[in-house]
């Protein structure tokens, strides 16, 4: 039986709802383990959660119910997280650089950055902008740090 299954939920079930009326209960708790395995125990806990909170019966919720949740836990936790846009999600499928075009850009950034100086002396540093108070001297026009 998967250990994180019985740890995350089961026990927890046993808890709330005692053990399952069963006349095998090796059996019960097997089977809850083989649909749910897989599953993190991150997930497994969220989910307990949910159900623990939601569950009207006081009888086991079903391994039915039990993945429902998790399902809808796991979607719930991932629209959470921010997607990571890279610049060519926004390019067509069938998008084919123009190796004229390509030349063009490289040209123009290529004489865009003739112009800057190469940075020396104190400008040459590394500048930590997390450090406390960068913001606020950056506002009164006051960006210079001594090392």
């Amino acid at each position: 039986m998967s250990q994180v299954v019985f740890e995350k939920m089961l026990r927890r079930f046993m808890s709330v709802y005692g053990k399952p009326n069963t006349p095998d209960e090796e059996g019960f708790y097997a089977e809850y383990a083989k649909a749910l395995s897989g599953w993190s125990g991150k997930f497994l806990d969220l989910a307990t959660d949910a159900l623990i909170r939601e569950h009207t019966s006081s009888f086991w919720p079903t391994v039915g119910e039990c993945t429902k949740v998790l399902r809808r836990v796991a979607a719930e936790q991932a629209a959470l997280v921010p997607r990571q846009r890279k610049p060519e999600d926004d390019l067509p499928k069938d998008f084919k650089p123009d190796p004229e075009m390509a030349a063009k850009v490289e040209a123009i950034m290529k004489e865009f950055f003739s112009f800057a100086p190469e940075p020396s002396g104190a400008a040459a540093l590394d500048i930590d902008v997390s450090r406390n108070g960068f913001a606020e001297r950056a506002a009164q026009g006051r960006t210079r740090f001594a090392p």
